[in-house]
């Protein structure tokens, strides 16, 4: 995502950089960074949601008739479903996932995008 990033930054703003003699440090942090940042939330966003849902996997495994278990929503959801037949409890840990889910979007994510889209926004030039 962030090599993204870099390419998506228009050869203008590096002509601009180069004109104003903007080097080293400074033109990563004035420059660089600040129109990377976008593609950085939206990887760590990609990257986070990939991490949490082979964690929530990886909690109940069967492997060679043996079950290897962890505590937490994965095995709880798969104990719901396989072994308890439980449709309440399924249905409470999806609840309790989905109110994750979107408590996060709108805490963390939502925010981040807002300061990332007016404070590092990059004008068109007309």
């Amino acid at each position: 995502m962030l090599l993204g990033g870099v390419k998506a930054i228009p050869s203008d703003m590096f002509e601009a950089a180069k004109t104003y003699r903007i080097t080293g440090l400074q033109k990563l942090r004035k420059f660089i960074f600040p129109a990377i940042f976008p593609a950085f939330i939206t990887g760590s966003i990609t990257a986070w949601g990939g991490g949490w849902n082979a964690l929530v996997l990886s909690e109940y495994i069967t492997f060679n008739k043996q079950t290897l278990s962890v505590q937490g929503l994965g095995a709880l959801m798969n104990e719901a479903a396989y072994n308890v037949g439980s449709v309440t409890l399924l249905t409470l840990t999806i609840v309790v996932m989905v109110s994750v889910v979107v408590g996060l979007n709108r805490v963390v994510w939502k925010r981040l995008y807002k300061i990332t889209f007016t404070k590092y926004k990059l004008g068109l030039m007309i």
